[in-house]
């Protein structure tokens, strides 16, 4: 149980990092790198059924299309 303890740590602290990437992807400009960080956040969140992990992450997503210019796809995102 405690190697399970740590593997879930480790999916957490990935998670808190791919956050970071996504964010400063963003203030840089490079979208895809951030919409992958996102991405994989999303499939993170909800393998470990973290709703509000998800929720942030679908949020983030829909900032991004916004930011694309992609209306629809950022509302998507947001419901």
């Amino acid at each position: 149980s405690l190697e399970l303890f740590r593997s879930l740590n480790s999916i957490r602290d990935a998670m808190i990092n791919l956050q970071f990437i996504g964010r400063s992807a963003i203030q840089m400009g490079d979208y895809q790198t951030s919409i992958d960080s996102y991405n994989e956040n999303l499939t993170l969140s909800r393998f470990l059924q973290g709703k509000s992990e998800e929720a942030h992450a679908l949020h983030d997503l829909g900032i991004i299309y916004h930011l694309l210019a992609d209306q629809q796809k950022a509302l998507d995102y947001y419901e």
